[in-house]
């Protein structure tokens, strides 16, 4: 029997953007250029965590809170030999636990319409789809706005 390696949790450096360009690359039709990145990294720091295993970064979730206790995940990508292990979920519980310690009430993301798998993803750990967003995409397609409401808020 062969053990399942382990990833773990950490807060990104400006020293692991150019690993999340890489994976974004892998993953997005339209991924964020370098210098978008490190705009996004120095105005919420906080904002950047990733999952590690054996020394490697593997996925990252990248967030911010908007003014009003609005929590915002930006991105979210696991690389894809490394996607169905659960990385994403624990990258997200992460984030929701983070953007409440910081106020939150409620988060905010946009998924692509087309993204039937990230869309179930999302609503398995507790997201609503409120409504679509027209031409969201530099591409033309359309998003889908979706919010998590924390319990008990």
């Amino acid at each position: 029997m062969v053990a399942q390696k382990t990833f773990k949790i950490k807060e990104l450096t400006p020293a692991d953007l150019q690993a999340v360009l890489e994976i974004e690359y892998r993953c997005f039709p339209d991924p964020y250029p370098l210098s978008l990145l490190e705009q996004l990294y120095s105005s919420y720091p906080r904002g950047f965590i990733g999952a590690e295993l054996e020394g490697r970064l593997v996925g990252y979730l990248i967030f911010t809170m908007r003014w009003g206790g609005i929590g915002h995940i930006l991105s979210l990508a696991v690389d894809p030999p490394y996607q169905r292990r659960g990385i994403g979920s624990a990258l997200v519980r992460k984030a929701l636990e983070d953007l409440k310690a910081d106020g939150a009430r409620t988060v905010r993301l946009e998924a692509r319409k087309s993204n039937i798998g990230a869309r179930m993803f999302y609503l398995t750990l507790g997201f609503k789809e409120e409504r679509e967003l027209p031409h969201y995409y530099e591409d033309g397609e359309t998003a889908v706005l979706m919010w998590y409401t924390y319990p008990n808020t």
